[in-house]
C-alpha cells in the first residue's frame, strides 16, 4: 500500500466475488437473451429460446432448431448429447412437429377404418 491509501475490508454482505457479480449481471432481466449459435434474439416466432444445459450468461440460451442443427453435425459424438462448454447432458423439452402429430393421427385413427 502507498502512503495515504486506505485498505477497506468487505463486510459479510459484500463478500461476493467478482465472478458472482458478473453472473448476477448476466442473469438479470435487463440483459436480452440471444441464441449462442445464431446470436439472434427471440423473435416471437415459433422457435423460442431454451436453456438446454447448465451454461450461464451469454451461453445459456439456444434456439431449438439451432441446437438440433448443431447436434446433427455431431451425431454419435459426445457433442450430440452433451454441451461442449459445461459438459452437462442436454435437457430438451419434448418437440413434436405438427406433421408428426398428423401422421400419428392418420396411422391410428384413419388407417384402421380404411382397412376394414
Amino acid at each position: 500500500m502507498m502512503q495515504g491509501e486506505v485498505q477497506l475490508q468487505p463486510t459479510d454482505s459484500q463478500k461476493l466475488s467478482v465472478s458472482d457479480e458478473i453472473i448476477k449481471a448476466e442473469d438479470s432481466e435487463s440483459v436480452s437473451a440471444c441464441c449462442r449459435f445464431c446470436l439472434m434474439e427471440n423473435d416471437g416466432g415459433g422457435d423460442e429460446l431454451i436453456s438446454s444445459c447448465m451454461c450461464k450468461g451469454t451461453q445459456k440460451f439456444v434456439h431449438r432448431s439451432c441446437l438440433d442443427h448443431w447436434r446433427s453435425l455431431n451425431d454419435g459424438s459426445f457433442a450430440f448429447s452433451n454441451c461442449t462448454t459445461c459438459n452437462a447432458q442436454f435437457h430438451l423439452p419434448e418437440f413434436v412437429s405438427r406433421s408428426l402429430s398428423l401422421l400419428s393421427a392418420y396411422c391410428f385413427l384413419v388407417a384402421p377404418v380404411l382397412e376394414s
